[in-house]
């Protein structure tokens, strides 16, 4: 396969948190291949799990039909006998890897397959092994010091909502959590085989949302004396030290903000934090969300709502002007479609409009607090700053 050797030097040093991770090297090396499916974002799989459908089957929602495609191009110049850089793991390395895939359970596991999520001082990666049953298994484990943080909130917020009866359903089944022989945090869940979601919010999609923030909040509050709003201006304070551009553009919206939800009561709720087509599965059962690690048990009611249209706007480059007439009919359709949630407000479209433009700030000061390098420039943060520039001509009134 062209460029493979040009690769090699990359894979190792991707994959080298892996192995960190997964203990130091002991006994015989053991090859497994090594897919480039998205840039940064490799697959290695076991070389003789390569045609096992049920690997393809399961990280097809998550990754895309290009994704597919490509696969099925490798497997076809494999079987010509093409050589794909590889990824050596030691029987150690092999055999932690399935302790953690098989923990909490007395069946044994094998390890089929990695990849590793998105590059960073929060990568992780997730390992998929089936049981001596044949029921897959899913770990997501920290790959260095500064993601065990996320790791464990999303365990720590798996575990509220699978003791929810109302929002267990919702979320994959959690089955063990534990530490690495090289102290890296990790849990082990149930894994799901479905298909894709639709691109568009459907209404089966609409009433998972209004199922998920009636049965979780914890009822009615002043915007002022929220933790919402506590976390906000936090964020937007921890900002201030930094050469940004936009900051005082950033604090100005924080201001129309606490001015729109400051005539009402709000309802904050469970938000997943990113809501969108590539964290939701369909299943026989109703859809599953995927990835938890940014939920909010007392987040912004219409962040998600908000998220899976906007979000995929900015990333397909659909124009400025088309993103402003987006926010507009969100800010007209929330009280439409979640009325729930502005029973307690005089001011429907003002509190409508006031929670997206929460919502589009929350985003910026996310990614400008996780990527301490970043100006602001980057696809989503720079778009959402111009959307938040250009608050009046897309507000509802």
């Amino acid at each position: 396969m062209r460029g493979c050797n040009s690769t090699a030097a990359t894979t190792a040093r991707n994959w080298a948190p892996l192995r960190e991770a997964l203990g130091p090297d002991a006994g015989p090396l053991e090859p497994c291949i090594v897919y480039f499916p998205k840039r940064d974002r490799s697959l290695a799989i076991r070389d003789d799990q390569r045609r096992n459908v049920d690997i393809y089957d399961f990280f097809l929602p998550k990754i895309g039909h290009w994704w597919w495609a490509q696969a099925s191009d490798l497997l076809d110049q494999l079987s010509q006998g093409a050589a794909l850089p590889r990824l050596d793991l030691s029987e150690s390395q092999w055999r932690n890897a399935a302790a953690v895939l098989s923990a909490g359970s007395s069946d044994g596991v094998t390890f089929l397959a990695a990849q590793l999520g998105s590059p960073g001082p929060y990568q992780k990666v997730t390992l998929l092994g089936t049981s001596d049953c044949g029921d897959l298994r899913v770990t997501k484990l920290s790959l260095k010091p500064t993601a065990d943080i996320k790791v464990r909130s999303e365990l720590e917020s798996l575990k509220k909502i699978s003791g929810c009866e109302s929002t267990a359903p919702f979320a994959p089944e959690l089955l063990a959590s534990g530490i690495t022989t090289s102290d890296r945090p990790y849990f082990t869940m149930r894994g799901i085989i479905g298909s894709p979601p639709s691109r568009h919010l459907t209404q089966r999609l609409l009433s998972l949302l209004e199922r998920l923030n009636t049965t979780t909040s914890a009822g009615w509050e002043d915007w002022r004396s929220t933790r919402l709003r506590h976390d906000l201006h936090k964020s937007v304070s921890d900002l201030s030290s930094r050469a940004l551009p936009a900051y005082q553009m950033i604090v100005r919206s924080s201001e129309i903000v606490d001015d729109l939800l400051s005539v009402g009561s709000i309802h904050p709720c469970l938000s997943h934090g990113d809501f969108a087509p590539w964290n939701i599965i369909e299943t026989e059962n109703g859809p599953v969300l995927l990835d938890w690690e940014y939920a909010s048990f007392d987040g912004n009611p219409i962040a998600d709502y908000c998220h899976f249209r906007l979000i995929q706007q900015v990333l397909n480059h659909r124009s400025p002007r088309a993103a402003n007439r987006l926010l507009h009919r969100l800010s007209a359709s929330a009280p439409i479609d979640f009325p729930h949630l502005f029973e307690r407000t005089p001011d429907l479209q003002g509190t409508a409009s006031g929670l997206v433009l929460l919502y589009l700030l929350e985003t910026v000061c996310f990614y400008l607090t996780s990527t301490p390098t970043s100006d602001g420039t980057d696809r989503v943060t720079g778009s959402y700053l111009a959307l938040m520039a250009d608050f009046q001509n897309w507000r509802t009134s």
